[in-house]
């Protein structure tokens, strides 16, 4: 996973959960600040409610270990949906371990790779992001940084541990192969000189 910067935002949600002090105790890069280099300006921006800098898989663990101690939840990990159908008003699941789970509500939460039919509206301009970790960059301030770029546009974060993850966003269909896209990288403020 590489969304790794939280906004403010999710702080009610984590309140209501009763894990807001787990997660601003966990380690985690407070971020109250993002640096904004875009249509020619250079900003500082004051992030609404702060923000955190996590480690997905930690932050990740945290929420499924709060799902299985305070709701009940049973997570099947690592586990596929092999077969599924809805009958008589619930779902019958078929994992890929052989095991039947029922089911009154089936929420499809995969995302691309979901497993319900439908149409995927589109809500931005399509594109790709390509990703990177880095090690010894360090923004001052732990802020999160977002650039446009003549053909791309770039974001990046420090995270939890020292390294600094780095993302370009282009158009589907721009022929680049991988060092293009670290290329890319290297031309913008977040990673370059």
């Amino acid at each position: 996973h590489i969304g790794e910067s939280l906004t403010g935002g999710l702080t009610p949600l984590l309140e209501v959960l009763g894990l807001r002090s787990e997660i601003e105790g966990a380690g985690f890069i407070d971020s109250e600040w993002a640096t904004v280099r875009w249509a020619g300006e250079h900003r500082h921006v004051r992030l609404h409610g702060g923000g955190l800098q996590v480690d997905r898989a930690y932050f990740d663990e945290i929420l499924l270990r709060a799902a299985r101690a305070m709701a009940g939840v049973r997570v099947y990990q690592p586990s596929r949906i092999t077969a599924w159908t809805y009958e008589n008003g619930g779902w019958r699941i078929r994992l890929d371990s052989g095991e039947l789970l029922l089911a009154r509500y089936l929420a499809d939460a995969a995302g691309r790779s979901r497993i319900l039919g439908g149409m995927k509206e589109r809500g931005c301009v399509p594109t790709v992001a390509v990703y990177a970790y880095w090690k010894g960059i360090a923004p001052a301030g732990g802020d999160t940084l977002v650039e446009a770029g003549t053909s791309a546009w770039y974001w990046g974060a420090p995270l939890p541990g020292g390294d600094f993850n780095a993302c370009v966003f282009v158009k589907p269909g721009a022929r680049l192969d991988a060092e293009a896209y670290v290329g890319l990288l290297e031309q913008s403020s977040l990673i370059g000189p």
